[in-house]
């Protein structure tokens, strides 16, 4: 059975700053109780900051690249609150150079591939599996999966591997919205372009400044942005869209 919105559960991946918190924070003030997911134990700390009022948020540290972790967390939240009813996949890595340029494809290894689709497409998938049965049974869920502009069409300055990632979330998400909408189930993608993070943040001063020249709105976007893009597919209002994909990216890609 579904819940009212005050009892609902959120997860939230890759919380500890940037973009995963900003939608932590305004999933927070919607009156959800909050999972906050990190590798970085820092978001321990960032969720006991960000608790107020009668909303309940709790840190977890898992290393995301690590299936047992994964598995580990998905069964601890089962445990405790009987699995989640919104599930955001924010979490994501990229693999710049130490100067902040791109890797070519021939300079990608077998180990940087691996881990790049271990923590940007297994663990969605693997989240997705682990928390959607539980919905299904509730008749209600809102999966909200973090892919990026690279993912959407050609980025000159992203990694073959990081685009190659996201462009898989994306139609991992439509096979999510094909299967479960049948349950009330809703699944869609939010593909920032260039966000106040600290992905972007350690990209060359060159790659920022060309980037720039191609947002129509001329400045970058802020983690509050997309925490409330999220909100509004985590909530009753969206309950007619799934398998979309919402880019926020300032115009710099209009698909």
């Amino acid at each position: 059975m579904d819940k009212r919105p005050q009892d609902r559960i959120a997860v939230v991946t890759g919380s500890a700053r940037s973009l995963g918190h900003g939608i932590a924070a305004l999933l927070h003030d919607d009156g959800l109780t909050v999972l906050m997911l990190d590798r970085d134990p820092s978001v321990i700390d960032a969720a006991a900051r960000l608790e107020r009022g009668g909303a309940k948020v709790k840190g977890y540290v898992a290393d995301l690249s690590d299936k047992q972790e994964i598995n580990a967390f998905v069964d601890e939240v089962h445990g405790t609150f009987g699995g989640c009813d919104v599930l955001v996949n924010n979490a994501g890595i990229n693999l710049d150079k130490p100067d902040g340029s791109k890797f070519f494809v021939e300079e990608v290894t077998d180990d940087g591939w691996e881990l790049m689709m271990n923590v940007n497409l297994r663990a969605p998938f693997l989240l997705c599996r682990g928390f959607v049965p539980a919905m299904k049974q509730r008749k209600w869920g809102r999966i909200v999966n973090v892919t990026s502009r690279a993912g959407r069409t050609y980025v000159a300055a992203s990694n073959v591997h990081y685009s190659a990632a996201k462009a898989g979330l994306i139609g991992m998400t439509r096979m999510l919205a094909g299967e479960c909408g049948a349950s009330g189930i809703t699944a869609n993608c939010i593909a920032p372009g260039r966000i106040e993070s600290d992905i972007s943040s350690r990209q060359s001063a060159d790659i920022i400044a060309k980037s720039m020249k191609g947002i129509p709105l001329g400045r970058v976007g802020t983690p509050a942005e997309i925490g409330s893009t999220v909100s509004f597919l985590a909530s009753d209002g969206s309950a007619y869209i799934t398998g979309a994909t919402i880019d926020v990216n300032g115009g710099a890609f209009m698909g």
